[in-house]
C-alpha cells in the first residue's frame, strides 16, 4: 500500500501570510484616506536617542529611616528633526517581576517631563518614593509624539506626526543599617535593543554609594555684562553627581583677567549637594574669564564650564533738570539691562513719586502742587545708591503776554499773544482783550500756532484798528487767558 505523505506547512509562515493580508487595506479604507487627508501625515517610527540607560539611585536605612545618599536624578532625550511640539506617555515596567505596573506608577516614583523645543531635547526628572523596603529594578518605555511643519514647493504647508520610542533602566538599591550589599539583578529582566542590553548594579560597597553614570554641569548665566566693579553671582548645577561625596577633591576654580589686573574677582562662597555658587567682581576693563572644574574620585573623569564677566560702562542719566506741571517727561536712567538689581527713583524727599523697577526709562507727569519744589532723581544697583543725586525743579508756566505790536499798511496793529501751559489737559489761551482808548479788535483764527516744547505754547494774533478814525489813534491794552490771568499793559500812540 502506497502511503500518501502530506506536506507540512510551518504555522509561522501561516501567521505571517495573514498578517500581510489583514494589512492590506479594502478599497473603501483607501477612498476614506484619501478622502479625509489634508495636512497632517504619518512617517515611520524612529527612536528617540536617550542620554543614560541606566538611572541609579542608592537608599540607606537606619533606626532613624531612610535616607537617599546618591542618585542620577535626571535623564536626557534629544531628537534630531526639528519640531514645533512633541508629547511623552510612558509606561512603566517592574523589571524584578517582569510585568507593567498595574496601579499608578506615581505611587513607586515620581517624574516629570520638561521640553525644550529649540534645543531639540526634553529632561526627565524623577525621584523615588520614601518610605522604600527593598530594592525595586524598573523600565521606562518611552512613547512619544513629535509634530513637524514641512513647507511644500506650491507655498502650503503638512505637518507629520512622528513617532519616537526609547527605554531606560531605573535601579533603586535599598541598603539597611548600612550592611555591605551584593546585589545581583537579573540580566533578563532588561529587554536588549540595539544598543545593548541596560547596565546593571552588581555590588554596593557599604561606606561610599558611588555615581558612575556620565554627569554634567550647567551654569545659570554664560556671559555676565556688568558694572565696572559691581558684586556679582552665578551658580553651577550638577546632575547624576554628588559634590559632597563623589569629588576627589573641592571644586576649582581659575580666573583669567584679559588684561592682567583689570580688578576682576571670583570665589566659589558655597558648594552644596547639587550646586556651587561662585561671586566676585566685574573687571573695570576688558574682560574676565572664570572657569570651574570637578573631578569625580572613582574613574578621575573632570567636567569644565566657564563663563565671562564684561563690564560696561554706564552714562549720566538723561531727563529734564526744570519741569512743568501736567506735561508728561520720559526720564532714562541709562542702567545697564543686566542681572544687577537695577532701579531709579524720582523722589519729594523720602516720597517716591516715580520709579524704574528694572533700569528702563520711565515717564513721570508734575502736579501743579509740586510747583517750586525740587525733586530727586537716584539710581540704585544692587540696593546700593550709584553715583551722585540729580535735582530737579519744577517750575510753574510763565505769565500769557502781548509779545509784540506790529502795524500792517492799512495803518492798523497786529497784536501778538502768547500763552504757556495747559488748562483742563488743553493749551491755555486769550479769550478776551481789553482795552481802553480809541481802538476795536478782532482775532485772526486763521494764525493760531501752538507747540509743545520746550513748554506748552499757544500763539494768537489779533487786529486792533481805530474805533473813530477822526479821532487820535491811541489806547491801553491788556489780555485775559483761559485762567483769569492778566497779561501785561500796553500802551499805542501814533
Amino acid at each position: 500500500m502506497k502511503i500518501r505523505k502530506h506536506k507540512t506547512i510551518e504555522i509561522y509562515f501561516v501567521l505571517y501570510l495573514a498578517a500581510l493580508i489583514l494589512l492590506i487595506p479594502d478599497k473603501k479604507e483607501i477612498e476614506e484616506q484619501n478622502s479625509n487627508f489634508t495636512s497632517r501625515t504619518y512617517s515611520p517610527e524612529t527612536s528617540l536617542n536617550i542620554e543614560q540607560n541606566t538611572l541609579n539611585c542608592f537608599i540607606d536605612s537606619d533606626s532613624l529611616g531612610a535616607k537617599i545618599e546618591a542618585f542620577d536624578s535626571v535623564n536626557t532625550f534629544f531628537w534630531s528633526d526639528n519640531i514645533e511640539s512633541i508629547s511623552f506617555d510612558y509606561f512603566i515596567e517592574d523589571a524584578t517581576i517582569g510585568s507593567q505596573l498595574k496601579e499608578n506608577p506615581y505611587k513607586q516614583i515620581s517624574f516629570r517631563t520638561i521640553e525644550n523645543i529649540k534645543e531639540n531635547k526634553a529632561f526627565f526628572y524623577w525621584e523615588p518614593k520614601l518610605p522604600l523596603q527593598q530594592s525595586k529594578s524598573y523600565i521606562v518605555h518611552i512613547d512619544a509624539s513629535a509634530i513637524t511643519k514641512k513647507e511644500l514647493d506650491d507655498g502650503s504647508s503638512i505637518y507629520q506626526t512622528n513617532k519616537l520610542k526609547g527605554k531606560f533602566g531605573i535601579n533603586i538599591v535599598y541598603n539597611e543599617h548600612f550592611q555591605s550589599t551584593e546585589l545581583a539583578f537579573n540580566p533578563n529582566s532588561y529587554p536588549q535593543d540595539d544598543r545593548g542590553s541596560i547596565p546593571q548594579i552588581q555590588g554596593i560597597p557599604n561606606a561610599n554609594l558611588i555615581n558612575l553614570q556620565n554627569f554634567n554641569l550647567y551654569l545659570d548665566k554664560t556671559d555676565m555684562r556688568l558694572i565696572a566693579s559691581q558684586n556679582w553671582q552665578n551658580t553651577i548645577f550638577a546632575s547624576n553627581i554628588n559634590l559632597l561625596q563623589d569629588l576627589a577633591a573641592k571644586p576649582e576654580i581659575k580666573v583669567i583677567c584679559e588684561p592682567e589686573n583689570n580688578g576682576g574677582e571670583a570665589i566659589i562662597s558655597e558648594t552644596s549637594r547639587d550646586k556651587i555658587i561662585v561671586k566676585g567682581k566685574a573687571p573695570n576693563f576688558g574682560k574676565t574669564t572664570v572657569q570651574i572644574k570637578v573631578i569625580r574620585k572613582t574613574d578621575k573623569e573632570e567636567v569644565k564650564v566657564s563663563f565671562r564677566l564684561m563690564p560696561q560702562g554706564i552714562e549720566h542719566p538723561a531727563f529734564a533738570a526744570e519741569m512743568y506741571p501736567e506735561k508728561t517727561y520720559t526720564i532714562d536712567p541709562k542702567l545697564p539691562l543686566s542681572s544687577a538689581e537695577v532701579k531709579a527713583y524720582l523722589q519729594d524727599g523720602s516720597k517716591v513719586l516715580a520709579a524704574s523697577q528694572h533700569g528702563e526709562k520711565f515717564y513721570f507727569k508734575p502736579e501743579y502742587s509740586l510747583v517750586d519744589k525740587t525733586l530727586t532723581l537716584e539710581r540704585y544697583i544692587d540696593n546700593q545708591l550709584f553715583g551722585q543725586k540729580y535735582d530737579i525743579k519744577v517750575l510753574n508756566y510763565p505769565n500769557s503776554e502781548i509779545s509784540d505790536f506790529i502795524k500792517n499798511k492799512n495803518g492798523e496793529l497786529i497784536l501778538t499773544t502768547k500763552c504757556y501751559g495747559k488748562y483742563k489737559q488743553q493749551f491755555n489761551e486769550i479769550v478776551s482783550l481789553e482795552i481802553e482808548g480809541n481802538a476795536i479788535y478782532r482775532e485772526l483764527r486763521g494764525n493760531l500756532r501752538s507747540f509743545e516744547n520746550p513748554i506748552p505754547t499757544f500763539i494768537q494774533e489779533f487786529i486792533i484798528s481805530p474805533a473813530n478814525k477822526l479821532k487820535p489813534f491811541e489806547f491801553k491794552v491788556f489780555a485775559i487767558d483761559k485762567k483769569g490771568k492778566k497779561t501785561n499793559l500796553r500802551n499805542f500812540k501814533e
